[in-house]
């Protein structure tokens, strides 16, 4: 029995199988052909004949391919693009529909919301939503979509189907346009004269691979009006843009009173990202320049006075510091200068002297005729345009102001000279004069008006004042042992120096030749109090700085108030013998 059983088993299966084509409810009637031997009796089996009606549905055949897509071939960096697949001949009885989206293996894709590329649906259709990379090396990434469809049986979960594509996509850096004046940057700032001609250029760069599409226009904006366009109209207009573009306006200034203006360059139309249909980003929208019109110019350079030393006396007269060179560029107007400001400075920290009547008695400012005809001891005296006398109380730096102004005439040159009376205090240093700025005018409309003092390069003196200083000037005594002395003298613990150094004296000296040296501090008693050497030998020359005493012996205890007498050894001989007060 149980092996007819399986026969009848096989049948049914065979059966179903030949009707597996229909869609619709049908009956299958069995009939018994053979009947099976009853095993004790090898008699046929009793059967009765009966009718069992059973419903079978019979389902189309499992399949889920994928019959259309809706897939973006070429995105833009940051452009977000939906991924869609459609499988519209599925039957109904494939049932537990998923999908999973495998991006490209490149890293930046995103899939939107974050995790959502293994999904399940129902129906026929199955999206996602996916970002580009935020930038892609070299411009331009080549990658692989990848997205494959599944579902099961509804009669059997076991027997599942599935089918699978792979589409190329391409990712290009974004467009987008980066606008700068040719110097690079976003802003500048231009000092002209009144109707003078003059160019704005800005460069326009693409940026990224993506193409674009579409007309760019880049309008110069003068919002005062008072600017004439000498080459056209404000707007410039850029058909096809591939890598960079140099647009330039001239201008003339307005010819009228002194004023600053504003002038802005920036877009007015944008063509758009062929991939995102968006238009293209831009960097520095907008370029400023800022335009003071001054009436006019005067430019400057200094020019050095050939001295036989740099090495002074105590008393000494018309010491020439150093020369400016002026230069009226304006066709049409004067220029008058009015006053100098000179500083005294010293190292370290190229900082202004305090004692600045120590080191001078007069400085002045003269027309280089003077100077010229002082050298040859002629009576012209030329022109002498100001001096200061110093005395205890002349701040630093020192304002000259001339007792008459000096004229520049249009597209003339002229020459001035610092000249210096040292004191006859001799303090034995080294200092440097500084012009730290020049005042000069013009007459415009009856009214005086400032004029900006510059370099060639168009950079106001007043902020390039150490490139219009002296070399160093030294002031020595006539004898060789008075150079070594101390400074301050008397001295103590609250003594300031010119650099800020507090509590020391330094004492300064000449070599002839390089060596060592070392300096001694005795009572005067002969006592030896303190003894500091220097173990490096020390070039020729002056020297200020490197041997001071802070009032204490070799144990580091401050001595008594007092006369001491130092003196200098140099390569182990005495040398030099001078006095030092300290003072608690």
């Amino acid at each position: 029995i149980a092996r007819d059983r399986r026969a009848v088993a096989r049948e049914l299966a065979d059966l179903q199988k030949r009707l597996s084509d229909l869609v619709t409810s049908s009956f299958v009637r069995v009939r018994i052909s053979q009947v099976p031997l009853d095993e004790n009796s090898h008699t046929p089996a009793d059967t009765t004949v009966g009718t069992v009606r059973t419903s079978i549905q019979i389902d189309p055949q499992l399949n889920i391919d994928i019959t259309r897509t809706d897939l973006p071939a070429r995105l833009s960096t940051e452009q977000s693009a939906a991924v869609q697949v459609w499988v519209e001949d599925a039957p109904d009885n494939v049932i537990n529909r998923s999908a999973l989206l495998r991006l490209p293996a490149q890293a930046g894709f995103r899939v939107t919301p974050p995790g959502d590329t293994l999904k399940s649906f129902t129906g026929n259709t199955v999206s996602w939503q996916i970002i580009a990379p935020d930038t892609v090396p070299g411009g331009v990434l080549n990658g692989t979509l990848f997205i494959k469809v599944q579902g099961a049986d509804r009669n059997n979960s076991s027997i599942t189907v599935a089918d699978s594509i792979t589409a190329p996509i391409v990712v290009e850096q974004k467009a987008e346009l980066d606008l700068r004046f040719v110097s690079g940057s976003t802003t500048t700032s231009r000092q002209l004269s009144k109707g003078e001609e003059f160019a704005l250029r800005a460069v326009v760069k693409r940026l990224g691979a993506a193409g674009i599409s579409g007309m760019t226009q880049v309008v110069l904006v003068d919002p005062s009006g008072t600017f004439e366009f000498l080459n056209g109209g404000p707007v410039r207009e850029i058909s096809t843009l591939t890598d960079s573009v140099e647009l330039e306006w001239r201008l003339r200034t307005p010819d009228t009173t002194l004023n600053t203006a504003t002038l802005q360059i920036t877009f007015i139309q944008l063509p758009t990202d062929v991939n995102t249909g968006l238009t293209v980003p831009v960097r520095n929208a907008t370029l400023t320049a800022f335009i003071s019109l001054v009436a006019n110019r005067l430019f400057v350079q200094r020019f050095d006075i050939p001295r036989p030393t740099d090495n002074f006396v105590p008393g000494q007269a018309d010491v020439p510091a150093l020369g400016l060179v002026f230069d009226n560029p304006n066709p049409r107007d004067n220029i008058f200068i009015e006053a100098f400001r000179v500083s005294v400075r010293e190292e370290p920290g190229d900082i202004p002297v305090t004692d600045i009547a120590n080191l001078l008695g007069r400085i002045r400012v003269v027309g280089y005729r003077y100077y010229r005809t002082q050298l040859a001891k002629t009576t012209d005296t030329g022109d002498i345009l100001g001096e200061v006398i110093i005395t205890d109380t002349t701040a630093n730096p020192v304002e000259i102001p001339f007792d008459s102004v000096e004229t520049v005439t249009p597209e003339d040159f002229d020459s001035l000279v610092v000249l210096i009376d040292l004191s006859r205090q001799s303090v034995n240093r080294k200092f440097k004069i500084r012009v730290d700025d020049v005042r000069a005018s013009q007459l415009i409309e009856g009214d005086r008006v400032l004029v900006d003092v510059m370099d060639i390069n168009g950079t106001l003196l007043r902020n390039l004042a150490v490139d219009f200083e002296s070399d160093f000037l030294t002031l020595l005594s006539d004898d060789p042992e008075k150079i070594f002395r101390p400074f301050p003298n008397p001295f103590g613990k609250n003594s300031l120096l010119p650099d800020g150094a507090t509590g020391i004296t330094r004492f300064s000296f000449k070599l002839e030749s390089s060596a060592k040296v070392e300096l001694r501090i005795y009572t005067l008693l002969g006592r030896l109090v303190r003894r500091i050497s220097i173990d490096e030998p020390l070039p020729p020359g002056l020297h200020t700085r490197e041997l001071w005493w802070d009032g204490t012996n070799d144990m580091g205890q401050e001595v008594v108030n007092g006369v001491y007498v130092a003196l200098l050894f140099v390569n182990g001989s005495k040398k030099y013998q001078t006095k030092v007060v300290y003072i608690k």
